[in-house]
């Protein structure tokens, strides 16, 4: 386990996400050069953005002791993220949870907020994420053309190309976004109305993370 998730251990999943959104804002540079007024200028600067002021110095202890070894203790923790709220929170909950209708709204606000979060940490571009809502929303303007009983998966099943296409260019910002939406683009039921309830719960939970992207700072 990392030394960095000392500060995520014992959080709820949102938290942990905000905090690791913190530690992904200093610069690598920085700690290896002992440059602390950057390093407490990116810390401080997220913190308040993310309403975590409690824990500036906790945070800013933790960086700056960690020094040389920084780079990997940082990337260390990026796979526990990945691993813990991506796959083991997210997905997980997503694959096991009911159908997309059925799913609280309270949660898939939540898993928004998470996977934003990380996608904002990762530094993900706005623009990268409206082109795949741009996608969305053209698949929602062929579905609204069909009657409710005509609606099919295979209409959407091509989004999953868009983002394999986006996760070559751009590997790691865009692995959480593609691990979460072919996962949430599966459990579309296949045809009929129940599929097109589900569909459009899908569209709002995109619509969910663009948004809160923007929210929590993602940048052009």
């Amino acid at each position: 386990m990392s030394e960095l998730y000392a500060l995520l251990k014992d959080r709820v999943p949102l938290e942990k996400a905000m905090v690791y959104a913190v530690i992904k804002k200093v610069n690598e540079k920085d700690v290896n050069n002992n440059r602390t007024n950057n390093i407490s200028k990116a810390i401080n600067g997220k913190c308040e953005e993310l309403g975590l002021e409690e824990l500036k110095q906790e945070i800013f202890q933790r960086v700056t002791g960690l020094q040389s070894r920084f780079w990997r203790d940082r990337n260390d923790l990026s796979k526990e993220v990945d691993q813990e709220l991506i796959k083991e929170n997210i997905i997980k909950g997503i694959v096991s949870g009911p159908h997309l209708q059925e799913m609280k709204t309270d949660t898939l606000i939540r898993w928004a907020q998470i996977l934003a979060l990380i996608l904002v940490a990762e530094e993900l571009k706005t623009t990268q994420i409206r082109k795949f809502l741009s996608g969305v929303r053209g698949v929602e303007a062929k579905v609204k053309r069909n009657a409710p009983e005509d609606f099919s998966r295979q209409d959407v099943a091509f989004l999953k190309v868009h983002l394999a296409y986006a996760k070559a260019r751009q590997q790691a910002s865009v692995k959480p976004l593609m691990e979460v939406m072919t996962a949430v683009i599966d459990r579309i039921r296949e045809e009929g109305k129940e599929g097109l309830e589900d569909f459009k719960v899908f569209v709002r939970f995109v619509e969910a993370v663009v948004a809160y992207h923007r929210f929590y700072g993602g940048e052009d």
